[in-house]
């Protein structure tokens, strides 16, 4: 776990940064257990060029590859729900 703080400076080493503007408050639910837990998700965009990361134009290199895999591997707790890029 990282703080938001932290996830973004991670993501700005890629060439990244979280739009927190496009948060996204909901409850999410683990697939096989069942149970649910508040969750917060956002947007992610190329620091450059503020296109979406997921834009059909933005960029596929090794950084946006990086910055997938560090999607998958790091949350935050913000204003009492997990925060998932």
């Amino acid at each position: 776990m990282l703080s938001p703080r932290a996830i973004d400076a991670e993501f700005r080493k890629l060439g990244y940064r979280l739009d927190r503007s496009l948060d996204c408050r909901s409850t999410s639910r683990y697939l096989y257990s069942g149970r649910t837990y508040p969750c917060c998700t956002t947007g992610v965009r190329e620091a450059d060029t503020g296109l979406s990361a997921f834009n059909c134009d933005a960029r596929r290199d090794a950084n946006f590859r990086a910055m997938q895999e560090l999607r998958g591997s790091v949350f935050a707790v913000s204003r009492g729900a997990i925060l998932e890029p």
